[in-house]
């Protein structure tokens, strides 16, 4: 016999950091990080992760339509600046 549970939890993004790096990059030097930490969906190499800065949490790195949905929804949207290349 089991039982299944549904847990659904809510996180308060206060900014993306757009274009944070190719995964293939960060998987470089984090083997840790599989998949997009908010929808779970798995990254492939040339996909392009976005950094969400989550309230009282650690920041997650997150796939381009979680980060798209967080913008729209209100968080703030950081970009790298010219001086940072």
């Amino acid at each position: 016999m089991s039982y299944t549970i549904e847990v659904i939890k809510k996180r308060t993004i206060q900014k993306v950091w757009w274009n944070f790096m190719l995964y293939e990059t960060f998987f470089r030097f984090r083997k840790d990080v599989k998949r997009c930490e908010l929808c779970e969906q798995d990254f492939n190499e040339t996909d392009m992760t976005h950094l969400a800065f989550v309230e009282n949490e650690k920041n997650h790195l997150i796939c381009t339509e979680c980060a798209t949905t967080a913008i729209e929804g209100g968080a703030e949207k950081s970009e790298r600046s010219k001086e940072d290349d």
